[in-house]
């Protein structure tokens, strides 16, 4: 059985996929000997991919102890680019007399033309979409950066992530100072309390430009 979860709903859409499978199991009555999966992996490169290169591992070296591999739609494969690859990696197990089973898809994989068409079309629509996820990706993270922000990723050495709104307001350092002066206050710790208090003065009420040293000031509360 072979799966592969995206981005972060990593736990939740593995268990689904897994419920999906021993359903179909029951339904063909399929025993489930072993699982191979690639959770919130890429699906845009198989390198990186410990799961299904283990599954074709496994195949290739025979025999593979599995008469049939479930798996969950013809995009589990792979989002590659050249739709070829994923029909290659069907195309080994089929070669090792391995059958595959789509679980969630309405055809029969049978190799007949109607199934052999709808899954050509399905790659491409599968690699189509990541494409075009890429492309709506990188025009976000531009458009941040034209405004003068950092997407993503880990903050620089001295540097610290925030959050602000749409209108640039820094309502999540206000809310951090001042959660963390009343635990200061709370425990005794007064040189932490001031440098709180330091932090709201320089940045300001809500809807106002924050002081220049505000983060010299979030520096030294940390």
């Amino acid at each position: 059985m072979r799966t592969r979860s995206n981005h972060l709903r990593v736990d939740a859409s593995a268990i689904v996929r897994n419920r999906n499978h021993e359903a179909s199991s029951f339904v063909t009555d399929v025993r489930v000997v072993r699982t191979f999966s690639d959770e919130g992996l890429s699906g845009l490169t198989a390198e990186q991919r410990p799961g299904l290169l283990a599954l074709l591992r496994a195949i290739a070296h025979g025999p593979a102890g599995f008469e049939a591999v479930l798996v969950l739609d013809v995009s589990r494969w792979g989002r590659f680019q050249n739709t070829d690859e994923a029909a290659y990696y069907e195309f080994v197990c089929w070669k090792a007399g391995v059958q595959v089973i789509y679980v969630a898809e309405p055809f029969a994989n049978d190799l007949s033309p109607f199934s052999m068409v709808v899954k050509g079309l399905k790659r491409v629509m599968a690699a189509e979409y990541s494409r075009e996820l890429s492309a709506k990706v990188l025009a976000g993270q531009r458009r941040i950066a034209e405004m003068g922000y950092r997407a993503g990723g880990i903050a620089g050495y001295g540097l610290r992530r925030m959050l602000i709104d749409k209108d640039g307001d820094f309502d999540e350092a206000r809310f951090r100072g001042s959660l963390i002066g009343a635990k200061a206050v709370e425990t005794g710790l007064d040189d932490i309390a001031a440098m709180a208090q330091v932090v709201a003065t320089t940045l300001g009420a809500p809807g106002t430009d924050p002081d220049k040293s505000y983060g010299g000031a979030m520096l030294r509360l940390q």
